[in-house]
């Protein structure tokens, strides 16, 4: 039922792409903390919430708001604002216009003056309306209006990280060689390497959990990670093919990069998610066997 050499095979496959999907993890991280990618797709959500396209409204005074401020250093943008800092700073806004137990009043007044021709106006004007006078309304319906943006916002930076992602995935393939396609035929052909391969990945699968594949794991194991890689690198060790683009060699590297590169884009999460229900698939296999095995030998 079990070609146990595909499911042996594709259990090295998956454990590599387990090994460089959290190495891309690392780097990928390191680079979106750098470049306060995070706070800079927020700011984006943010000026696209309380702005009109091509003129600032609102976004400028909201992010010098001392609640919203002081949630970085003085030089990066925050890169988490959670709903009920955003209502509460938003009505602190409205409030500055009036007297303290007032959180509509002028503002509104303003508002209904001005929200001809401000798609941003005229959706915190009709929010007031809705909330007529009840400031927990108006919180609340502040909180959904911005979560909902953020559900955006969040596709936005996924999006970003998934290509920045794919372009050090595509790096480390081509720099460390892990070659998709050879890396499968070496462990189709050598069954010795397959098997300490096989061993390698059991041994992780049964020790690691699903929070070693997440960031948080990665960023107190890095060491440890590195040193799985020199043990999968020991037994697997793929050399890059010649540089002469009129080969066919060539362009099958190149292709077998490209197929790593994807695979680890992923993310570490996704394979060790595909390792776990592997192994199983391998275990049932092997236990069906030895199953037919014992019936035959019981019938003699």
């Amino acid at each position: 039922m079990f070609n146990s050499t595909a499911i042996e095979v594709v259990i090295g496959l998956v454990f590599v792409y387990i090994l460089y999907s959290l190495l891309v993890t690392i780097v990928t991280e390191l680079i979106s903390s750098l470049i306060n990618e995070r706070g800079r797709v927020l700011k984006k959500g943010l000026q696209r919430m309380l702005d009109d396209d091509g003129e600032a409204i609102l976004s400028n005074e909201f992010l010098q708001r001392p609640e919203i401020k002081y949630l970085s250093s003085k030089n990066r943008l925050p890169s988490y604002i959670n709903a009920p800092t955003f209502s509460k700073a938003m009505i602190n806004i409205f409030r500055k216009a009036n007297d303290a137990n007032n959180a509509f009043g002028d503002y509104m007044e303003k508002l209904k003056t001005e929200k001809e021709g401000s798609d941003t106006k005229e959706i915190i004007y009709n929010i007031m309306v809705e909330a007529n006078g009840n400031i927990e309304k108006l919180k609340t319906l502040l909180d959904s209006w911005y979560n909902e943006t953020m559900d955006r916002v969040t596709g936005w930076y996924k999006r970003k990280i998934q290509l920045i992602t794919f372009i050090i995935g595509l790096l480390i393939a081509f720099s460390l060689n892990v070659d998709t396609i050879a890396i499968a035929k070496k462990l189709t052909r050598e069954s010795d390497t397959r098997l300490e391969m096989v061993k390698l990945a059991t041994g992780y699968a049964k020790e690691a959990n699903a929070d070693t594949a997440t960031t948080a794991r990665v960023n107190t194991e890095v060491k440890q990670i590195i040193d799985d890689i020199r043990d999968q690198e020991s037994i697997i060790s793929i050399s890059a093919s010649s540089l002469d683009p009129r080969t066919s060699a060539f362009w099958l590297y190149v292709l077998g990069c490209l197929i790593t590169a994807i695979a680890l884009s992923l993310g570490a999460p996704f394979w060790f998610d595909v390792m776990n229900k592997i192994v199983k698939l391998r275990g049932s296999g092997v236990q069906e066997k030895t199953d037919k095995k014992e019936e035959i030998s019981g019938s003699k």
